[in-house]
């Protein structure tokens, strides 16, 4: 009787809401076009899901459908192969669940005179100076009254980057500033960013695994309402379930003396993202496909980037019994150098505050101090050279130890141009080295014994981090 009750229950409110709902897709799995001149192989999948709801938003929410207004998604996945006539190929490999830079298009030209390539190709051939880069583009090669022609016209993907590794060990350089690069277009990222990393000053004293911070929501009627005017009352239930989490230990840091500073490595912008991303994912874990829910925005634009200033007010850092807020916040001292295991005698601290660089052991009033296993340099500048960021640069150049055979090239890696060099000799991707492009982890099957030089020539999508 129990049971019948909440169905008949359940009935009425759909019923009372007046619910309306639409959902479509269509997949298609392989498809070949064949005409007298061409061929073309497509294989892959294309959907599309559309949602309408009319009614309680309470309760559509609750299944995954907005109120009053519809909802559209779209997935493609292609892979294109073909023969254009007599001269001309075509291949292609399209995803837009993956990041641009992972895309691959390319229509290739082979005539008896000309050869040609449109789409995105390395530059790997001896007479580039810049042969590993990557290019948008048009490539041409043919004769033109008895002489060879070699024309290129692109757009380059990245940027060169060139890494050398001795042994176990690396090195390194970093500059931090404002900006990612001279146009001053975007803001460099939170790591290599000249403000530095956020940090907070503990008024207790840190012990490992008794107060480690953690991420904590302030379960209030504000929060709520905050949550639904925001589309998120949904994830109520899941907030209360679990209102705080640890970081992880890759998300911050602890620099102990006579005071201890909490220091973070991932900025709460991120933090606060990837908190709300967990509640989805719990909240979609037992709901069917079409039912499931999805961080509704881009990152880094204005309208999320309100979103998640809004929503800081109502998460603290917790350590133990001690409560922070989460934007009382310092910069400007602590900066971090994406490797540990820092070798003191080989590390060298510039700036560059008006003219060229400068070492800061030779500046009056300027000094450092060096966590070689934290990876971290504390600044002690007069205040004045964080007047004008703009202007100003910091850049540190050091070695590092490197364990096993796994060597770091840096997030977002462009398909196929590094170029793999041990003792001068190039090596061979899949025989002698693996990848990972997304992580830029690069895996050595040879053995390396400390004399040996490993020289990494690659193109890095800074724009895709």
């Amino acid at each position: 009787m129990k049971k019948y009750n909440r169905q008949s229950r359940l009935i009425l409110i759909l019923l009372a809401c007046f619910f309306v709902l639409v959902t479509a897709s269509r997949e298609t799995s392989a498809i070949t076009v064949q005409t007298g001149s061409f061929k073309l192989d497509v294989q892959g999948k294309k959907t599309w899901t559309v949602k309408f709801g009319l009614g309680d938003g309470n309760s559509l929410s609750r299944v995954g459908y907005p109120k009053d207004s519809y909802s559209l998604a779209q997935t493609l996945k292609v892979n294109m192969t073909g023969q254009l006539g007599e001269y001309f190929s075509l291949s292609a490999d399209l995803d837009d669940t993956k990041p641009g830079y992972l895309q691959k298009f390319e229509l290739k030209m082979d005539t008896e005179n000309w050869d040609g390539r449109l789409g995105d190709f390395g530059t790997g051939k001896d007479n580039f100076t810049v042969y590993n880069k990557k290019l948008l583009g048009l490539e041409l090669t043919g004769k033109l009254r008895g002489s060879e022609l070699n024309a290129v016209a692109g757009r380059l993907q990245g940027i060169s980057e060139t890494k050398v590794f001795y042994g176990n060990t690396g090195e390194s350089e970093v500059e931090y500033s404002l900006y990612r690069d001279e146009a001053k277009l975007k803001e460099a990222s939170y790591t290599s960013n000249i403000r530095g990393l956020q940090y907070y000053e503990l008024a207790i004293e840190y012990v490992e695994g008794f107060t480690d911070p953690e991420l904590e929501f302030e379960t209030a009627e504000a929060l709520w309402n905050f949550l639904s005017e925001w589309d998120f009352d949904y994830l109520k239930e899941e907030v209360e379930a679990e209102p705080a989490a640890e970081l992880s230990f890759g998300q911050f840091d602890v620099i102990s003396g006579n005071v201890d500073y909490l220091l973070m490595l991932e900025g709460w912008q991120s933090l606060i993202r990837k908190r709300i991303k967990d509640y989805i994912s719990s909240y979609n874990e037992d709901l069917p496909e079409e039912e499931k829910k999805e961080y509704p925005f881009n990152s880094g634009t204005d309208y999320e980037n309100k979103f998640l200033r809004e929503l800081k007010s109502f998460i603290r850092l917790s350590l133990g019994e001690s409560k922070l807020d989460l934007g009382e916040y310092r910069q400007n001292r602590f900066y971090y150098l994406g490797r540990t295991g820092v070798k003191r005698e080989e590390f060298q601290l510039e700036v560059r505050r008006n003219g060229g660089w400068e070492n800061v052991r030779d500046i009056s009033g300027y000094s450092f101090d060096l966590y070689p296993e934290k990876g971290v340099i504390s600044l002690d500048f007069p205040g004045d050279f964080f007047t004008d960021l703009q202007k100003r640069r910091i850049r540190a150049s050091f070695q590092y130890e490197i364990s096993g055979k796994m060597y770091s090239l840096g997030l977002s890696v462009a398909p196929n141009s590094e170029k793999v060099y041990l003792n001068g000799t190039l090596l061979e991707r899949n025989t002698d080295y693996s990848i990972d492009y997304e992580t830029g982890s690069l895996l050595i099957f040879k053995d390396i014994s400390a004399d040996d030089k490993i020289k990494v020539d690659f193109e890095h999508r800074v724009d895709e981090e």
